[in-house]
């Protein structure tokens, strides 16, 4: 068993974990804005999507959650261009940015992903109208993150209490599993 990223067993040479991969922001916007942070924006929800109006230069709404240096996520949501351009950005909490992603000048809501290595400990996204025009909208289905590596094995034995990220565990990019 694991506890986030740390095995809480042993675990013998040869032998693979799994780890269940949890939406660590499972967003879909049905209700609420709720665990969202407002960064100079106003929202409308209708029929489970939210419409993000910039009341200042790049306005939007932002989400922390912990991460580990050095582990790989990735971010899929649903968007779409308003009257700005729709942007979910990955930052650090230092606002250092760790990747993004445009609706590619599209009003229809289409799904994309993007995925990034974690550098510290907290990470942000951020869902914008990217205008500097005030009064913009940009338009949001759901926004997901999860933890690409689902799979590890060891390559000695390992102690309980050791880190899915130890260099003695093999992700499944080393093992070959795409």
């Amino acid at each position: 068993a694991t506890n986030g990223l740390v095995v809480q067993s042993s675990v013998n040479a040869g032998d693979y974990v799994v780890i269940n991969a949890v939406k660590l922001l499972n967003t879909d916007f049905t209700t609420d804005m709720t665990s969202w942070s407002t960064t100079n924006a106003t929202s409308i929800i209708t029929a489970g999507v939210v419409e993000v109006t910039n009341s200042e230069v790049f306005g939007g709404y932002e989400q922390f959650f912990n991460t580990v240096a050095g582990q790989e996520f990735t971010v899929t949501a649903k968007f779409a261009d308003g009257t700005a351009l729709s942007i979910v950005d990955i930052r650090t909490s230092d606002n250092v940015r760790l990747a993004f992603m445009l609706a590619k000048n599209t009003t229809t809501l289409a799904e994309n992903s993007v995925s990034f290595i974690a550098t510290t400990t907290a990470t942000k996204i951020q869902i914008k109208a990217d205008s500097l025009t005030l009064g913009l909208t940009a338009y949001y289905d759901f926004v997901h993150l999860v933890p690409k590596n689902d799979i590890y094995r060891a390559t000695e034995d390992i102690p309980a209490l050791t880190s899915l990220t130890d260099s003695r565990f093999e992700d499944r990019t080393q093992i070959g599993i795409t």
